[in-house]
C-alpha cells in the first residue's frame, strides 16, 4: 500500500516451495496503494485481481486482473478496470459462472459511489461489468452461500459527513433477474 513516501510501489506474489517448505518470491507487480487482492479459479485457469486505492494524486485509478501463464510461470496482466478508491475484490462462483465484485470507496470528492460487479465472459476472456450497486465508502466485501442461495455482503464505512453509523447491506443473487438484489440492511458502525 505505502512505503512511507510513495503509494506507487510493487506488491509481491509468493509461491510455496515443497523443496524448501517456504513461500518464495515468484514475482513483483506494480500497484497503486493496493488494498485488496482476490484469487479466482475458473476451471483450470487462475486469476488474481488487485484493488488499487490511489496513487497519491488521484483516487480514480485502475485496478488490474492478472491471469497465470504456465509457460512463463508468471501472472500476466489480462485486464485493467476503472475503480474509485478500490478497497477490496471478492469472487463469487455460481455454477459455471464467475463474478468479481469490486468495492469502490472514494472518488476524490464523494463517498456515496457505486461499486461494481463483473462477470467473466469466456468468449471475450474478460470480466464485463454487469451491475452497479449503490455503496457508501464500501470498505470490504464477502461472498458466501447457504445451500443454493448466494450472497454478497458489503461493509459500508461512511457517507461523507461525520456519520459513521452507516448500514451495511447483504445482497442475494437472483437467477430470474440475473442481478444481486439488496435483501437486508444491517446496522454497522
Amino acid at each position: 500500500y505505502y512505503d512511507g513516501s510513495n503509494y506507487n510501489i510493487n506488491s509481491v506474489i509468493y509461491e510455496y516451495s515443497a523443496i524448501t517448505d517456504r513461500f518464495e518470491e515468484l514475482q513483483s507487480i506494480p500497484t497503486k496503494g493496493a488494498l485488496g487482492w482476490e484469487a479466482i479459479l475458473i476451471g483450470d485457469r487462475a486469476f488474481l485481481a488487485v484493488a488499487n486505492y490511489h496513487d497519491a494524486r488521484n483516487y480514480n485509478t485502475n485496478s488490474v486482473i492478472y491471469e497465470y501463464s504456465a509457460s512463463t510461470n508468471r501472472f500476466e496482466e489480462l485486464q485493467s478496470i476503472p475503480t474509485k478508491g478500490g478497497c477490496d475484490c471478492e469472487s463469487i462462483l455460481i455454477g459455471d459462472r464467475a463474478f468479481l465484485a469490486v468495492a469502490n470507496y472514494y472518488d476524490g470528492s464523494n463517498y456515496n459511489i457505486n461499486s461494481v460487479i463483473y462477470e467473466y465472459s469466456a468468449s471475450t476472456n474478460e470480466f464485463v461489468a454487469m451491475q452497479n450497486i449503490a455503496t457508501k465508502s464500501a470498505h470490504a466485501l464477502e461472498a458466501f452461500h447457504i445451500g443454493d442461495k448466494f450472497f454478497l455482503a458489503v461493509a459500508n464505512y461512511r457517507d461523507g459527513s461525520s456519520n459513521y453509523n452507516i448500514p451495511s447491506v447483504i445482497y442475494e443473487y437472483s437467477a430470474s433477474t440475473n442481478r444481486f438484489v439488496a435483501m437486508q440492511s444491517i446496522a454497522t458502525k
